[in-house]
């Protein structure tokens, strides 16, 4: 199964702050960034495509002509709990010291660690593997970069620990193949 994973546009967040499933709109870019991705886009057939429910990917799923896209919340970014929409730089303090220890295990406070975020979006993988067994159009999905990296992770291209050595711009397609 071939599998296209749109990251969406430039999110509206200033530089520095830590954001994950907070629902951002995005920037004054967007139609210059998402005319970008539909281009790319153009001429290919899918099975099916899925969104992430947050507005930033919604939006440029409509943007591209899938107005009704199926929403899967495994499909969202990293919960941050406690520490989204904070500046990085404020994020202090033993439990923030615990967690840059063990970024992959330690999940920030009421958040999710990445191996949760990973159990996620593997079960929505495992699930359309599932629905579509033998596929001849590619899944079209618009989600978030950290959905992006992990799903490199699950196509075996590389470890847990190294996924972020792998990270990819706003508005990316990663293909795939699972």
């Amino acid at each position: 199964m071939e599998v296209f994973l749109v990251r969406h546009t430039t999110p509206l967040v200033p530089q520095g702050i830590c954001y994950g499933q907070t629902d951002l709109d995005v920037t004054d870019t967007f139609e210059t960034e998402a005319w970008i991705v539909k281009e790319q886009l153009r001429g290919f057939t899918f099975s099916e495509v899925y969104s992430s429910p947050l507005k930033r990917c919604v939006k440029l799923a409509g943007y591209c002509g899938y107005v009704n896209p199926k929403l899967d919340r495994r499909l969202m970014e990293k919960n941050f709990g406690d520490w989204e929409m904070t500046a990085w730089d404020d994020i202090k303090g033993r439990e923030a010291e615990m967690w840059y220890a063990n970024w992959v295990e330690q999940a920030p406070p009421k958040g999710e660690s990445l191996i949760q975020q990973y159990e996620r979006m593997k079960e929505f993988f495992d699930d359309l593997k599932q629905l579509y067994p033998i596929s001849s159009s590619p899944v079209l999905i618009f989600t978030h970069g950290g959905i992006q990296t992990l799903a490199g992770v699950y196509a075996g291209l590389y470890p847990l620990k190294e996924c972020f050595e792998h990270t990819f711009p706003y508005g990316s397609i990663v293909k795939l193949s699972l």
